[in-house]
């Protein structure tokens, strides 16, 4: 982003988001329809990680149950769980 201080701003923010995936170049409008073409089963969202990274550390241990965590995150959360 060009801006040493926006990764606290972001956080700080509380309103993380998802990352989507971009199929084929075009226009975009309000209104358009988007589709939700794979949701995982453990239940967890962005903001229940980002939350938990950023605010309620306590709450660790369920990110262990989240196969597609990277293995940082899964790192980082046996550390708190420990």
């Amino acid at each position: 982003m060009g801006d040493a201080a926006f990764p606290a701003r972001f956080s700080a923010a509380g309103r993380p988001g998802a990352y989507l995936r971009i199929l084929a170049e075009g226009d975009l409008a309000a209104g358009d329809p988007v589709s939700v073409v794979y949701r995982p089963e453990h239940g967890l969202t962005v903001g229940d990680v980002a939350r938990t990274y950023h605010r309620d550390r306590a709450q660790a241990d369920l990110l262990l149950h989240v196969p597609q965590l990277v293995e940082d995150g899964r790192a980082w959360a046996r550390k708190r769980v420990a």
